[in-house]
């Protein structure tokens, strides 16, 4: 499961609320696969890959954008993400003694499609509510929001 990175899950606020989706342009010519975590590049507005420490978030890619033949401001279909989202994605580690299932702690990102379990707490703006089973590498799968989003 690390090349699927963030899969929507549910919400935290008991409704059935999932991201809204829309084309929207992202920047450069770097491959966009499903599930890589974006945010909007203050310079230009458009979407490009989140890199760590993550500060905000805007959105999940939900296509792919392969680099032969793309351009800056191709339009690439996404999710917009919001607080109270809840994502499923892969981590950097097969075990972790540093939490217990249901806890809550602000984590970073090892790329735009894994997060960081290997040393906590992190950094960056992602907030880890449980731990699950392993993916298909043998690393644990997280559960995670992000306190800080684009559209709020």
């Amino acid at each position: 499961m690390p090349t699927q990175g963030f899969i929507f899950d549910s919400n935290n606020v008991g409704t059935n609320r999932a991201p809204i989706v829309q084309k929207l342009p992202v920047l450069g010519t770097t491959a966009i696969m499903p599930g890589d975590l974006l945010v909007v590049d203050p310079t230009t507005g458009y979407l490009k890959p989140c890199a760590a420490p993550v500060s905000e978030v805007t959105a999940y890619a939900l296509a792919p954008r392969p680099t032969a033949g793309a351009t800056s401001g191709d339009l690439v279909e996404v999710g917009i993400i919001r607080k109270e989202h809840i994502f499923r994605v892969s981590s950097d580690s097969p075990t972790t003694t540093a939490i217990a299932n249901g806890a809550n702690k602000t984590i970073e990102l090892v790329s735009q499609k894994q997060v960081k379990l290997s040393a906590l707490p992190g950094t960056g703006s992602i907030i880890l509510w449980t731990i699950s089973t392993l993916d298909d590498v043998g690393n644990i799968l997280a559960f995670v929001s992000f306190s800080n989003t684009t559209a709020g």
